[in-house]
């Protein structure tokens, strides 16, 4: 049988903070819009007050998902409570789901792999215990992909049952950040690896870039946005692996997360900076009214046109409606 996976990057960010956790309630180069016709974004507190949160997801009928240090959370009425989703005690770092099963996937540090087969109502662990997962990705054919700190890079077809090792030669030296991609398939680590043959053979698809760390992965019309460790925003054209700097109001800027909202928006999670959104995509501005805690590590937008950022320490901020237009 074959699996849909969701297209939207969840970022995992390999993060040994262990504080406590509260369940606090609470075709174009891009667009050419103004800041002045879009709504402003004001950001509020959802929950979850004492956590870091290092992965985000959009489970639609299950809920959104929240991967912290201290377990597995999730929201089913928009972020007003976070209750436990039966992963305690666990520092989750990566999350994703297949399509159209429902199937969810969460990688941890030293836990290994924990699979739930309804939705996130009841999990079994599946092998990888020991090793710190960083990053978490599905394939059209459902082939499961785990990338870790530098503990090698793992290939299941089995949804985790059997695991197998692959590039050892690269993986087991370099850390795998974030994966965008069915065909080619993309790495973000020391530089961007590809493979297009569905994991078993990766090379360096960033000649000169190979020193530089990337934090995150995604597209957008055709182009590559990759987020970078204190050299901002690269972007790669349609059909290009050269990838040059879009940087305007980025510079100096470590991003850890990218995700796409409506109207070819692109939003961007940085260290210490806050959330930046672009709409012509090389020009960024900061959208941090009422964002308390600027070290985000997680992004998503939910079904409604609302963004949600996961904080260090400080867990969720959810924010007003992104997608409307000011008339």
């Amino acid at each position: 049988m074959k699996f849909v996976a969701q297209l939207t990057i969840y970022c995992s960010m390999f993060i040994l903070t262990m504080t406590g956790c509260s369940k606090s309630s609470s075709t174009s180069t891009g667009s050419s819009s103004n800041d002045t016709t879009l709504p402003k974004i004001v950001w509020h507190r959802s929950g979850l007050d004492s956590c870091t949160v290092n992965a985000l997801l959009n489970g639609y009928s299950s809920g959104i998902f929240a991967g912290t240090d201290r377990g597995l959370y999730k929201t089913t009425d928009n972020g007003v409570q976070w209750i436990r989703a039966g992963i305690d005690s666990v520092n989750v770092t990566a999350l994703v789901q297949y399509f159209p099963t429902g199937i969810i996937a969460a990688g941890t540090v030293g836990h290994g792999m924990y699979i739930s087969t309804n939705g996130g109502k009841n999990w079994s662990q599946r092998g990888l215990t020991g090793v710190p997962i960083t990053a978490l990705h599905v394939l059209l054919d459902g082939t499961l992909f785990a990338g870790t700190l530098r503990n090698g890079l793992f290939r299941s077809s089995n949804s985790g049952t059997s695991w197998q090792e692959v590039d050892s030669t690269i993986f087991r030296f370099h850390p795998v950040y974030a994966f965008y991609g069915d065909g080619p398939i993309l790495i973000g680590s020391d530089g961007i690896y590809a493979s297009t043959n569905s994991g078993n053979h990766w090379s360096v698809s960033t000649a000169g870039l190979e020193a530089i760390p990337f934090h995150a992965l995604n597209k957008l019309s055709g182009f590559t946005f990759a987020g970078s460790d204190h050299n901002g925003m690269y972007r790669a054209d349609t059909n290009s692996t050269l990838f040059k700097i879009v940087n305007n109001n980025l510079n100096d800027t470590k991003i850890i997360s990218l995700c796409l909202g409506g109207n070819a928006h692109l939003f961007a999670a940085t260290w210490d900076k806050g959330v930046f959104r672009s709409t012509d995509w090389h020009t960024w501005k900061a959208v941090n009214d009422g964002l308390t805690d600027i070290n985000v590590r997680s992004l998503l937008v939910d079904n409604y046109g609302y963004l949600y950022a996961g904080t260090v320490g400080d867990g969720v901020f959810k924010s007003s409606l992104i997608d409307q237009r000011i008339p």
